[in-house]
């Protein structure tokens, strides 16, 4: 099936014990432009659920599934995983892509399968990341975004200012995303002598501590503004 006819870039397979991460999950992705499908919220009150989960899976680009322990424990969700795999055994499409939220032993239809690694707290917004990425999003969605922002201006300042809160969280999250890629330990939103603060980051090589705070505006800066950054 061609992109543009695809109707979610990524349907969440999940199991009612597993609710709170895939709403959370489904939340943040939403918040990026990205269309979801999330039973919970996508189907309709009367909706027929069997049928409406099967016609979402032929209409999703990627299915992420929440592995742990309730997840396989389920006859279910093992059957919208293995709709998939059955067409593609080897996942050559990477249109399966696993998320390992607890412990658990992994089917061997999965197990060849790299997966990200959700189980610690303080990895997810780097996960979350990686997870943007395996999406392979078509253009179409920097596209949307390009149109979005440009209409923007004509929304009621409350609404303006939440999306601009998003907007800034979300560049605060790739900076942050960054520099955790780079080696350093970050810590974000925190408070030093009662001023908020956007990153505090630090990284220790050879006995030597770098240490940190970073502020992120998504923005452009003027030269001025540039040379008195990098000046020493």
């Amino acid at each position: 099936m061609p992109d543009q006819e695809f109707e979610y870039d990524v349907f969440l397979s999940y199991t009612e014990a597993n609710k709170a991460e895939a709403q959370n999950l489904y939340e943040r992705l939403r918040n990026e432009a990205i269309r979801v499908f999330f039973a919970e919220e996508t189907i309709p009150p009367g909706g027929n659920i069997t049928l409406g989960v099967m016609d979402a899976l032929r209409a999703s680009r990627k299915v992420a599934i929440i592995m742990t322990p309730a997840y396989f424990s389920k006859t279910w969700p093992r059957a919208e995983f293995a709709a998939i795999l059955n067409k593609d055994p080897e996942n050559k499409d990477r249109r399966l892509i696993p998320l390992l939220f607890e412990s658990c032993d992994i089917p061997d239809l999965i197990a060849p399968l790299k997966y990200l690694d959700f189980r610690n707290a303080d990895d997810r917004d780097l996960r979350f990341r990686q997870l943007l990425q395996a999406l392979d999003l078509p253009r179409r969605e920097f596209a949307q975004e390009e149109e979005f922002e440009f209409r923007e201006h004509e929304l009621e300042l409350s609404r303006r200012g939440r999306l601009g809160y998003v907007k800034g969280k979300r560049f605060e999250d790739e900076v942050a995303t960054l520099y955790r890629l780079l080696g350093f330990e970050v810590k974000q939103d925190t408070q030093l002598s009662g001023v908020q603060i956007d990153l505090q980051i630090q990284q220790k090589i050879g006995g030597l501590l770098t240490q940190a705070i970073v502020e992120c505006k998504d923005k452009r800066i003027t030269a001025n503004e540039r040379d008195q950054i990098l000046a020493p």
